[in-house]
């Protein structure tokens, strides 16, 4: 749905605020809310899409003055009552009306169950729709219910790079149960016509840019990436300081665990010039594609 959840791309919010020293819970009571929402999450009456969307389906004066854990609350309140497992008067009172007949979950068995966890992945179907290095495009929809879809990124086009296999699809779980399992794609988006100006004669550059990394605790959002590059259009700057400003600025605000970033530049005076950099130590195991944008004849 396009809600106030949707946070990704808007303009007008000013920077995220990073709060040094984060507790895990600013009160008390947030912690109850944590445990109390994963108490009744394990009586089996909703899914784990079910929940997102009670809290996300608010409207968006309610969702944006709300804490994180004020909307854990409203959505488990709503879930409660639209299950039956308690009334709106039960709510308002802070009392039960009459005995409960559910089973809680021990809580000597809790920590086990919560270290187990569960998966979303399904057995695979059939063959894979999407090759890899297959152009796609990102369907422009607009659904009422739950999407794990963006908005930042609807009709986007992308490049599929891995086939992560088959999973349960969160649109239709959350609205009807159906887990409708789907296969499930990274998709590398690039900056094909990333423009600078040069700082010498005032024309313009161009170039294409690939940007891969590892995250360490934050992931830059689309959005602003593509109005950051876009801010290059009236700057002067010669292309290695382009790549390479844009790089150190990404590190000091992400703190990745690595980054590479490579700049295609188109020539200018018959020269292509294309500029990398690399910071940190890829770990063992981790999957990067390889960049491969071609010598300048047929780039992009």
């Amino acid at each position: 749905m396009n809600g106030a959840h949707d946070l990704g791309g808007v303009d007008g919010f000013g920077p995220v605020l990073v709060e040094a020293d984060e507790p895990k819970f600013h009160a008390p009571w947030e912690r109850r809310i944590f445990a109390v929402t994963l108490a009744a999450g394990m009586l089996g009456r909703w899914n784990i899409d079910m929940s997102r969307f009670a809290r996300e389906d608010t409207d968006p004066f309610t969702y944006l003055r709300s804490t994180y854990y004020e909307q854990w609350l409203r959505g488990l309140e709503r879930l409660l009552v639209e299950r039956g497992l308690v009334s709106a008067n039960e709510l308002a009172s802070g009392k039960a009306a009459a005995p409960t007949k559910l089973t809680a979950v021990p809580a000597e068995r809790v920590p086990a169950l919560l270290l187990k966890g569960s998966t979303a992945r399904r057995a695979d179907a059939g063959p894979p729709r999407f090759g890899l290095g297959e152009a796609v495009r990102v369907k422009n929809l607009n659904p009422r219910g739950h999407t794990r879809m963006p908005r930042y990124c609807r009709g986007k086009l992308g490049t599929v790079e891995r086939d992560h296999g088959t999973f349960v699809l969160p649109d239709s779980h959350a609205m009807t149960g159906e887990e409708n399992p789907q296969r499930c794609y990274a998709v590398r988006f690039t900056a094909p016509e990333f423009t600078s100006l040069c700082p010498i004669t005032g024309q313009p550059d161009f170039a294409h840019l690939v940007l891969d990394y590892v995250p360490r605790d934050w992931l830059v959002e689309s959005k602003s990436l593509k109005l950051y590059l876009t801010s290059f259009r009236n700057r002067g700057a010669f292309h290695e300081d382009c790549t390479v400003a844009i790089a150190k600025r990404l590190i000091g605000l992400l703190d990745p665990v690595w980054l590479r970033l490579g700049g295609y530049w188109f020539p200018r005076g018959g020269i292509p010039i294309d500029v990398f950099f690399q910071a940190g130590e890829l770990p063992q195991g981790v999957w990067v594609p390889p960049q491969d944008v071609t010598p300048y004849r047929g780039r992009g």
